[in-house]
């Protein structure tokens, strides 16, 4: 049997905007693969943007289980744009300052945006995380366990830090083609539709969530999306799965049964 990582990660707020809004800043109910994946990179003290290929957490497992029932509040911020000059309509042109804590002259400035910010409240989530790399589970395994994080985690915003509790090591072991309770956000690809229609299950269902990215000439870019099924009241779900797609671990006793985003 192999094993698998796991650990929670809390906090007031979170904010794990979706890639593909353009007015109100809309966040997703739970991290996304990717935003675990640079959670974890952080831990690990990775280069920035140079694990997406390549590099053993690319490929690594990994499951979300949403402890907390989802609330949500918006919250007003201020952009400052600083980093181009921008004309308005009327012709004038505002030069806008490399650092905004150096303007001189009302000339130089920068450009005020307000924004609402779709916030998650007293948000809590557990991860199973699974590499082939037995290194990178070890250092990884070691940095939680004594807190040693090179960069402090947070949840989807530099300021909005995340407290990481330890669970453990366990083994788990796949199962075959069945209907279980499972404890995690499942992927739509892991349903087995002879048996029970997606449209039948009476759950929610979110579409194309990031699952990796890419990065280059610079730029991240996203590779690989999915639907997922989940439950906004932190519930079991029931689900028909194929087989291998659900994933069996004891812990404190108890059978718990997950489901890898992006296998």
């Amino acid at each position: 049997m192999d094993e698998l990582i796991t650990f929670d990660i809390l906090g007031e707020f979170a904010h794990f905007r979706a890639f593909d809004t353009t007015r109100e800043n809309i966040s997703y109910p739970f991290p996304p693969r990717t935003a675990v994946i640079g959670l974890i990179a952080g831990i690990m003290g990775l280069p920035r943007n140079e694990y997406w290929e390549n590099h053993p957490l690319s490929s690594a497992k990994i499951a979300i289980q949403i402890l907390n029932p989802i609330w949500r509040t918006k919250i007003k911020v201020n952009y400052l744009q600083t980093k181009y000059p921008m004309s308005l309509a009327s012709g004038i042109k505002i030069i806008l300052a490399k650092d905004p804590y150096e303007v001189k002259s009302k000339d130089q400035r920068g450009f005020s945006a307000p924004v609402n910010l779709n916030m998650l409240r007293n948000v809590a989530y557990r991860i199973f995380f699974t590499s082939e790399d037995e290194k990178l589970m070890e250092k990884l395994y070691n940095r939680l366990k004594e807190h040693k994080y090179c960069y402090p985690p947070y949840l989807g915003h530099a300021n909005l830090l995340a407290e990481i509790k330890l669970k453990g090591k366990y083994a788990y072991k796949p199962l075959d083609e069945g209907i279980y309770d499972l404890d995690t956000i499942v992927p739509v690809q892991a349903v087995n539709e002879k048996i029970m229609k997606i449209e039948d299950l009476g759950y929610s269902i979110l579409f194309n969530i990031p699952v990796s990215l890419s990065y280059k000439n610079d730029r991240i870019v996203l590779k690989k999306a999915e639907h997922v099924i989940f439950n906004v009241k932190n519930k079991k779900l029931k689900v028909s799965c194929n087989a291998k797609q659900v994933f069996k671990l004891k812990m404190d006793e108890k059978e718990v049964f997950v489901s890898f985003i992006g296998q």
